[in-house]
Order: C-alpha cells, then structure tokens, then sequence
C-alpha cells in the first residue's frame, strides 16, 4: 500500500534544542564545573546533552568522576570539546550513550571516539527517523519546526541520512525572521518548507480553548466505567467553570477568551503567508477558534480572488469540537481538517475521560471529532497522530479511526470506514500538502514510496471487527520510500529483493540496493572470500563500529563457517573505482543444532539505508540453508535496549553477560599452571605429545561446556597469533581444572574463554575453585604485565607485503564477559578487584541446552556466539 503520511508530528530531539555553549573564556575548572552546572540548571530538558564547545586545554578536568560531578544529575551526558576541535572529553553518561563506557579508551577522546561522542548529539535524530521507518511511514509533515532545526535536517537529507519525506511548518519566530526564503522549497527536496504554524487557541480538556456558548440542561452522563455531572447553564461545562466560555464576543477586531488571535489579526497572518507563497497550519481544538479560522480564510479568499473556494489549502489542526454550522463550511471554503484520532476519547485507545469531563454530553457527537460530518459535506480529513502526544504508530491510529462507536447511546456514528481511514494516512496527506500528483497512490507515474504489510487489511474492508482484529496483528515488512528500502524486516524472504549474478565462490547471491543519494551507486552484498576480508571485516569495521576483539582473533573467525562472512559495499557499475566496504556481518552455523549471527557493523553515515536489513537476511539466509535441523538455536549478542527490535523475530532473551574490566597488581604463576607453548622443533618427540596431549584436553573441555562441537575452531582459538593460554593441571590426578585465554586487543586484553571445572569432584568445595579461579587469572595477568614486544597484527598474504606487520599499543588491563547465571564467577572477580562495565544480553531462537555456564566465567567472544 502507499507508505504512510503523518500530516503532524512534533520533533524536538535534545540535540536540537540545547545549543552549544562556548567555554573559551573559562580559566580553571572550578569555572567550567559552574559553567556546566549553570547550562543544565537552566535548560527545560533534563535528559538533554550539555555541550561545551572551545574549553581551553590547561582547565581539562583529570579523572572521569571530576567531569561526573560537573553536573547536578548523572544522567545528563556531558561533552567538553578543546579549543582545537580534534579532542576532548565525556562524563559517564554521555560515554554510556555512544557505547564507549569500559573499551579501554583514554580520558581524552580523539579521532573515532569524539567522532562517536559527537555523533549521538545530531544522530538521535536520524535513529527516530528511523524508527518512523519501521512504522511503514515514508513522509511526516512537522509543526513548529525553527528554521535553525530545518537547516539541520536538510543537511542530513544532503548526507542520505534521512529515511523520509519532512514538509515543514515553520514556527512564527522563524517566519517572521524571513528564514523561510533561504531554506529548501521545492517539491522534490527531501526537507522542504510548506507553511507557517500559529495556534488559535490551546486544549479543550484544560479549559483554555476557544469555545462558543451552548445551553445545556443538567444531566447525569455515563461513559464505560466513568459517570459524569454537567450543571445546567452556558457551555454545559461542570463546575463553576461556565466562564471559560465566551458568550457574547462578537467583534473581529478583538481577542475572545482564550483565543490567541482575534479574526482581523488570524487574517493579516493568512494573507503574510500567502503573499510568501505559504500555506498555514493553525491549531484550533473549540469549535469558537474553528470559527475564527474559518471566518479569517473566507475573508482573504474574497479579497483575493472574489470567490470561493481558497487554493491554498490552509489547515485547521486537531479541530476537536466544530459548531453544526460549521461543518460544510470546511468543503466550501477549501480548508483542510487535519484531525488525530488517538485524542478522540476511545475504550481502546484513549479511555481518560478528561475531554468529556469539559464538554456537554449534548456536543460529544454533534461538535466532537466530527470526521464523518466533514467527510459528507465534501470535507478533507487528512489524519496525523500529534507525535509525542500519543503513539506514531499509524496502524494505531487507523484502529482508532474505524473503531469509533457512538458516546450516546443512539447519537451519530462519526467512524471512518477501512478505505476513507487509509485514505486519511496516505492520499489526503499528499493532498493537504501539494503532493497529490506525485504520492498517495500506488498508480503508475508516482514516486515509488509504499509499504509492505503483514497482513492484507483491505481483504477486510467489509468487516469491521475483522479489520480492527487485522490492524492490531500486522506488522511492517518493509518500508520503500524513493525507490529505496528504508526498513526490511527479517520475517519476509530474500527472493523479493532484487538479485544480481552470484558471487564466485561460494554460490551465494549478491542483493542489490540502489543509493538514493547517489543513482550511480548500488550496494551489494558478496561473501568474504579471502583471509584479507576476514581481517578487514575483523579489525578495519570492528573499529569503525567502537567494538574490541582481540588482534589476531580473525586468524579463527574463517574457520568456524568460512562461508558465514558476507560484505556489504557500495560498487559504481561500469567503473574501474574499487568498492567500497560499509557494512558486514558473520553468520556462523557451528553445527546443525547451534548457529551464530554477530559482528553486524554498518558505517555510521550509511546507516539508516537498509543496508542493516539485507545484511541481516543475507546472514539468516545463510543459517537457514546450512542448518538441516528446523530446530537449531540461532543466537546473537545485543544491547539489552534493543531487545524490543528482535522479539518480532523470534529470539527470546537467554542471559545476560557483564564486561568486568581490571589490572591486577603483582599476579603470579604457581607450579600447578600449565602454559600452552608450541614446540619451538619437531625433533622432541616427548614435548610435542605434551603439547598435542594438552591442546587436546583444552578443546575438549571447550567442547563439553560451550555444547559446540567443534573442537578445530577450539584449537585454532587457543593457539592463535601472541595469545596466551594456560590451564590449571591437578597436581593428583593430572586432569585439567581451568582453562583461559588471553588475547591482546586495542589498549588492554580480552579474556575468553575462561573455564573452571566447578562439576569435577575436585572442585565440589566453593574453596577449591576458588583458588583455581584466582590462580589461572592470576596468570593470565602475569603474562599481560610481562615485557615484552608489541603485539602484532599478522597481514595476510593477499594484502600489500609493505603493511606486513602492524603494532598496536596495550596496556595490562584485563577485560572479561561474565553470564548472570554464574553469580559465583561475577561475585569472585569483583573481589578480585574487576569492575562492571557495560552489559550485553544474549537471546536464541529456542534454548540451547548443551551450554554449561556454571564452569563457565568468562565467554569465548560476543564476535562469533560461544
């Protein structure tokens, strides 16, 4: 169906609104603590990032908790950026937002890190955009926006970082200014201004709307559980409230109660805005304000052209309550009602009774959300959902639409049908702002945004229960705006993408995306054939993505399922130009019961595009097809706050696993510690069977307590380049009770796996396992500290012989994963001095049980599942 058009949201990301606040003339930290305290005392938004721009460098505060203390909540994420724009520095909240908190990374951020820091300042916009996008929404008309976040947003859309269609009603301040001549107009701009937005008056359920006199008897009213007393008077308002009524205003030169303008003063601003070849937006909530409009674009439209009906198109938003006489005016005048159902008072949807606390039972359905009156007198309803008021979900507000029922027992039905509700959410919107012969409708010749619904609704259109049960089930599949995929959900086949010839090997096929910003670019997904894409994929977008695996753990990544790698990149067809990578994922298929699909990075200006989307069906395609068990587990690694996102797919949580992060002080190694060292030469025929001998024990124990089978990835890990493995052998019975691996990684080392045998006989006393715990990080420790040369990154042969070796600096800091349901393991390291970090949680499509996390203290990776 046509992608959905919400003809009024409210868009105020923090970002926006908190300006930066320049610091250049501050000269100790005594200063820039009270500069920050000041800036968050007197913002509104308490949640909003404070941006301190220009701090000079000798004032930088020296500890994280001094920058934490700068200001009066640790929630408020904190950014202070130097004079030279190149570095600067972030308080808890702020590093906790960007992923940043527990990597490893210096007090100072430069380079990646600020650009991540800095990035979630103007990107929260682009992530909600995003979300509109999975809503099957491809435009949305914003009220009250300001020219300065206008500018912003179309700068996005020049980066292709905007998923939709923004038309902008601009606020007075900023129309007054004449902002509106120097931003974007034209039609095919993807942030452009339309209007100009005022408010007559404000809300009827807070007695500050314009409303005109009514005569109400005394009645007793009941709405569901909720029964209501009106005294008999004007207004048949409760209470003593009858003087928020205007009863006797009649002159237009004048402001009545609580109207913002009076007529003369609504008119001069309709003919402003049409004289700068803008339409108005104007909120208008009682049926006096309604009037008001109304009577104002009727007098310019005479004036103007001597006739009826107004060609501009000018809208009345939300017009709650219209007077009967009122109704037809609207079709024959040519104003627009853009009305939101979600605040029509509903059993389903809005069941607070505060509306009809303040109107007469008389009005509820003869001047309240009067959709059907306006829809036969030949009225325009385009529909909107007044985001963040209530929820933006359109299929929700189309429920609302169709669900409506009578407050009156007996009174007018004002419910949309199925048709007229779609209609609502995607034509008339085209139409309220100029669009309408060029989105809509899905007829040929029409800009190719549409979306892709679960279920097909409008089989139902002649069944109303059926339709509102369908509404309530379907979800989005895919969201196309421009011709291009905006959201794919996972749930629907690769096969309805376009396909280009496979790859050469293996025989996977490519998917293709056009590029919106750039027509002569497409994007496509080919394997990762080569160890010089593994390493890239590893190490070049792992660090584009702020993520950590160890240096060298790609040397194994390939041989879990070396055909589980898949490249996303931007090719120019018919150039000689190299692709360039922006996304990537692993999908591992360990066995026929147990699969992986992780390391899913995509370049931070890429996102947004759907490239996240195809890699991830590209990846599941994959599991799909290897795995000959319909009920193989497949599991991932996220941020516990995007559970949400794959509880549609099917994956349920399974455990949680926690980032403890330490630097241990004199570790040492104790006799019972065996170190995994490869024979330095074949000749020693006794060392080499220990080696072989003890290589062995270590994969099977990664065998018996990840339940993965796959002894040679085991040995590939544990014996990979500058890593460090040591097991705890019993001096008894020469069986192995530990064992952990050590990995370099940028600034510190990643630990995983960690394995201590608590299920042995020998370690059945807490006491006892205990001490191997300690023991075998207190080697792994003693490695970390020990001098030695920098670590190195091994280039494969494919790539250029000249960057044969690269060196990375490391500290001694340890980093370890730790699953919640080894509080045994968790509770002895924190004793151990590691401290938490960051949580990642673990979710599978059905429960694998061959895992023992009991024995198990520290996981293999978040980079390839065990």
């Amino acid at each position: 169906m046509p992608g959905f058009n919400d003809t009024h949201v409210h868009y105020e990301p923090p970002s926006f609104v908190l300006p930066w606040t320049d610091a250049a003339g501050i000269r100790d930290r005594q200063q820039l603590s009270e500069l920050a305290h000041t800036v968050a005392e007197e913002s509104d938004f308490g949640t909003g990032w404070i941006v301190l721009r220009n701090v000079p460098h000798d004032v930088a505060p020296t500890s994280l908790a001094e920058i934490d203390s700068f200001l009066p909540s640790t929630r408020i994420p904190l950014v202070l950026v130097f004079q030279n724009e190149h570095c600067g520095m972030a308080n808890t909240a702020a590093l906790r937002c960007a992923k940043l908190l527990g990597r490893g990374f210096p007090l100072e951020l430069r380079g990646a890190a600020l650009d991540a820091i800095l990035a979630c300042v103007v990107d929260p916009p682009a992530s909600l955009l995003r979300q509109f996008a999975k809503l099957g929404i491809t435009s949305i008309q914003l009220m009250g926006h300001s020219s300065e976040k206008t500018a912003i947003m179309a700068s996005m859309a020049d980066q292709g970082r905007i998923p939709l269609r923004i038309a902008v009603a601009l606020d007075k301040t900023s129309f007054v200014s004449g902002a509106h001549n120097s931003l974007p107009r034209s039609a095919d701009a993807r942030v452009r201004v339309m209007a100009l937005k005022l408010y007559a008056d404000h809300l009827v359920d807070g007695d500050t709307a314009w409303r005109l006199p009514y005569f109400g008897p005394s009645v007793v009213e009941t709405w569901g559980a909720h029964t209501l007393a009106y005294d008999a008077g004007v207004g048949g308002i409760g209470g003593s409230k009858f003087s928020d009524v205007d009863t006797e205003h009649k002159d237009v030169s004048t402001k009545a109660k609580h109207a913002f303008y009076s007529v003369d003063e609504l008119t001069t601003w309709i003919e402003r805005a049409e004289a700068a070849g803008l339409q108005v937006c104007i909120h208008a909530t009682g049926d006096g304000a309604v009037r008001g409009i109304l009577d104002a674009v009727e007098t310019v439209t005479k004036k103007k052209r001597n006739q009826l009906p107004s060609l501009c198109r000018h809208r009345i938003e939300h017009a709650e309550l219209i007077h009967p006489e009122d109704v037809p005016r609207f079709g024959s005048i040519g104003v627009l009602a853009s009305m939101s159902p979600l605040h029509a008072p509903s059993q389903y949807w809005n069941s607070d009774c505060g509306y009809l606390k303040h109107v007469h039972p008389g009005l509820w359905d003869t001047r309240g959300f009067v959709w059907q009156n306006l829809i036969q007198t030949n009225g325009r309803v385009p529909l909107s959902t007044d985001y963040p008021v209530v929820q933006a979900n359109p299929l929700c507000t189309v429920h609302a639409a169709i669900s409506r029922v009578p407050y009156i027992k007996g009174g007018p039905s004002q419910a949309f049908t199925l048709e007229n509700a779609l209609k609502g959410y995607t034509a008339e919107p085209a139409y309220a702002e100029f669009q309408e012969t060029r989105k809509g409708t899905l007829t040929e010749g029409m800009l190719a945004d549409f979306t892709l619904l679960s279920t097909d609704i409008l089989a139902f259109r002649n069944d109303r229960e059926q339709a509102m049960a369908a509404l309530l089930k379907s979800v989005v599949n895919m969201t196309v705006c421009d011709g291009h995929i905006t959201f794919l959900s996972p749930s629907i086949e690769l096969q309805a993408l376009v396909i280009v010839p496979p790859a050469p090997v293996p025989p996977r096929p490519r998917a293709r995306l056009s590029n919106p910003s750039h027509p002569s670019v497409e994007f496509r997904v080919r394997n990762a054939t080569t160890p010089a894409d593994i390493r890239t994929i590893a190490l070049v977008m792992a660090k584009a993505a702020l993520c950590n695996p160890g240096l060298n753990d790609w040397n194994a990544f390939g041989c879990v399922d070396p055909a589980g790698w898949y490249i996303g990149e931007l090719v120019k067809p018919q150039s000689t130009v190299a692709p360039s990578m922006v996304a990537c994922i692993g999908a591992m298929v360990w066995t026929e019961s147990y699969a992986y699909i992780g390391h899913d990075h995509c370049s931070r200006h890429h996102q947004g595009k759907g490239y996240e989307a195809l890699m991830w069906h590209t990846g599941m395609s994959h599991i799909l097809d290897r795995c000959n068990n319909s009920n193989a587990c497949v599991a991932t690694d996220i941020d516990p706050e995007e559970e949400a996102e794959l509880h549609y797919l099917g994956f349920k949580p399974s455990y949680r696993s926690t980032r403890l992060v330490a630097s241990l002080q004199s570790p040492r190694i104790v006799p019972e510690i065996v170190v995994l060292k490869h024979p330095t030469t074949e000749a020693d025929t006794e060392v080499v069977a220990n080696y072989t001998a003890t290589l062995n024990s270590m994969a099977e124990l990664f065998v018996e307590y990840t339940g993965v089978n796959r002894p040679d990835f085991a040995k590939a890990w544990f014996t990979q380049p500058s890593a460090f493995t040591c097991a705890y052998r019993s001096p008894t019975t020469g069986k192995l009770l530990s064992v952990g691996v050590l990995r370099p990684s940028a600034g510190g080392y990643r630990v995983g796996p960690l394995f201590v045998c608590r299920n042995t006989l020998e370690l059945h006393t807490e006491a006892a396992a205990q001490c191997v715990l300690h023991h075998t990080i207190q080697a792994l420790a003693t490695f970390a500290i020990a001098p030695k040369p920098k670590p190195k990154v091994l280039i494969p042969e494919s790539e250029p012989s000249s960057a044969a070796v690269t060196s990375v600096n490391v500290t001694s800091a340890l980093a370890i994963d730790v699953p919640d349901t080894n509080s045994w393991a968790f509770r002895e390291l924190t004793n151990m001095g590691f401290a938490q970090m960051w949580v990642s949680l673990r979710m599978t499509t059905t429960t694998f049980t061959g895992a023992n996390l009991d024995c198990t203290c520290g996981l293999v990776s978040w980079e390839v599942g065990p």
